[in-house]
């Protein structure tokens, strides 16, 4: 069976690439990427025809590297989300975050370090929350600081945004 990566053909080879080669953060720009309306990554935002395309492409792509990792349903269905913007992630997340964990200590090899992995987790997590402006609520608040505080509070995140997350969720 050929699979149509079309749209995420670069994506798919460096997950794949990450499992298999040490790679390491250089702090430099080595290219620039432009958006404008006639991209790619512009089109998968906007039009549905490309939009579909991409969601199957990294739904097909994730339970590949799902089966590579021997994820659990949990683990592919949370990634999922996270890669299709879905606004309840963060809720699953919470709900599952013992077998997502387990799963994340199963892709720690040698080139993929758990505690890095996990602070990847935690900053995809925290995103998520100051985008979904909906779920800046007094419960999510309450659920996070006793499920996984580290996504308000982890040392290197803004305190003022941490702050501002926080005071947006109590008087909404």
């Amino acid at each position: 069976m050929i699979l149509n990566f079309f749209l995420i053909e670069d994506y798919d080879f460096w997950i794949r690439a990450l499992t298999q080669y040490r790679f390491f953060n250089l702090d430099k720009n080595l290219y620039s990427y432009r958006i404008h309306g006639e991209s790619l990554t512009s089109k998968i935002n906007l039009e549905e025809v490309h939009g579909n395309s991409y969601n199957i492409a990294i739904s097909i792509m994730l339970e590949g590297v799902a089966k590579d990792f021997r994820w659990s349903e949990e683990m592919l269905s949370f990634i999922k989300m996270i890669h299709l913007n879905k606004k309840e992630v963060l809720k699953y997340y919470l709900r599952n975050k013992k077998l997502i964990e387990l799963d994340l200590k199963k892709m720690a090899t040698k080139n993929l370090d758990f505690k890095k992995l996990k602070l990847g987790l935690i900053k995809s997590m925290r995103i998520i929350l100051i985008q979904n402006k909906s779920g800046h609520n007094f419960k999510n608040l309450i659920n996070i600081l006793k499920s996984e505080r580290s996504i308000l509070l982890e040392s290197t995140f803004n305190k003022r945004e941490t702050l501002g997350l926080i005071k947006n969720s109590l008087f909404h």
